[in-house]
């Protein structure tokens, strides 16, 4: 009977890891050669230079090979990776014309600060994939004003192609000062300038530009609901 039941129990996970479509989390290149193909939403978090560089080669090899099926690749860098772990970052095969920014790649790079956006310009140099990213937010930021204009001609200056920016809403902005970016990041990037207002986990999100337009809210339709690890840190 207990054979029995562990064969049950071991064709229920067959089945769960063959039907994930999403995965949120920090992995390393073991972990992540365990993803299955059917993956379409993989979202990681970069949180150190050993786990950066033990990651990022055979993620190019995952997404370019064995994830046929990935659309959206999202990449959060934690502030204490260096620059000199990085690599550029692959770019998901199932890229078609959405919404901006939607799909394709998306990077956060965590709490920037004025004095941090150099920094974070460079890492996105060097992480940019093939033809550019969807997004590039800011979660946890405390730019001001002027450290967001810096990053949009920062990113210009490194030749970074992105089509929107997100940046918290917790960043202090006047009116004046929003208008401001809009211009310049449509008028030198060709790119949007959004204001974060909700963002659930699972892509339950809805994003609010400061043009007072809203894009469509995307719900997850499949959970999370393997013994893979849990996000750290978390998304969102």
């Amino acid at each position: 009977m207990s054979f029995v039941k562990e064969q049950i129990a071991e064709r229920h996970r067959r089945v769960e890891r063959s039907e994930l479509k999403e995965f949120k989390g920090c992995l390393s290149g073991d972990g992540l050669a365990a993803l299955p193909p059917s993956l379409e939403q993989l979202s990681l978090a970069l949180v150190d230079d050993d786990q950066a560089r033990n990651l990022l080669p055979q993620l190019h090899a995952a997404v370019t090979s064995r994830l046929p099926r990935l659309w959206l690749l999202e990449v959060r860098v934690a502030a204490r990776v260096t620059p000199a772990a990085l690599v550029p970052l692959p770019r998901p095969q199932q890229v078609t014309p959405a919404a901006p920014g939607t799909r394709g790649v998306w990077l956060e790079l965590s709490d920037v600060s004025d004095a941090g956006v150099s920094r974070a310009c460079h890492v996105a140099s060097l992480l940019q994939p093939p033809g550019g990213y969807g997004t590039i937010s800011y979660p946890g930021a405390t730019m001001t004003a002027a450290g967001c204009e810096d990053m949009i001609r920062d990113l210009r200056h490194h030749r970074v192609k992105v089509e929107q920016f997100v940046v918290p809403r917790a960043i202090p902005l006047s009116d004046h000062q929003l208008d401001h970016l809009i211009t310049l990041a449509r008028t030198m990037r060709g790119s949007y300038f959004w204001r974060l207002q909700v963002a659930l986990r699972f892509l339950h999100y809805e994003l609010t530009s400061l043009w007072g337009m809203t894009l469509p809210s995307q719900s997850g339709q499949h959970q999370l609901t393997t013994t893979l690890p849990r996000p750290y840190p978390p998304f969102f």
